[in-house]
């Protein structure tokens, strides 16, 4: 994902305007599901989620690149806070049109918080505390 949109006003509006379409369905998931919607992090434009700690969960979705406009959907869970480092992830739909997002949305919503509520509880059993074992 870039860190920053350096173009012009009328490309910003043509990569974050789909996102706008989505808006409705994850609005709906992030009242139902007690989360908060972040729009256009880091000057780029996204629709994130993000909670928790230790290990933090995430789940995104954004334009692949400044040029075209194809949406890639990832979750994961990390903790780089700690002296053990944790980082898993997996890339749900890679640079697909957003029709290919909105027809699943739902669904795809639903696997990730499946994914990342599987990744805490093995972070969680596997003794994962940032603290280093002796």
């Amino acid at each position: 994902m870039a860190n920053g949109c350096y173009g012009t006003d009328a490309q910003w509006q043509r990569l974050e305007a789909p996102l706008e379409r989505l808006d409705e369905i994850l609005g709906r998931f992030a009242q139902h599901r007690g989360l908060t919607l972040i729009k256009n992090e880091r000057d780029w434009p996204d629709r994130t989620f993000r909670w928790g700690t230790r290990p933090s969960k995430l789940i995104q979705i954004f334009p692949e690149d400044a040029l075209t406009p194809a949406y890639t959907v990832w979750a994961c869970a990390y903790d780089n806070r700690s002296r053990k480092e944790y980082w898993e992830h997996r890339t749900l739909l890679k640079a697909v049109p957003i029709e290919s997002v909105i027809q699943q949305l739902p669904q795809l919503l639903s696997e990730a918080i499946r994914m990342v509520e599987k990744w805490e509880k093995a972070y969680c059993g596997a003794g994962y505390n940032g603290q280093e074992s002796d």
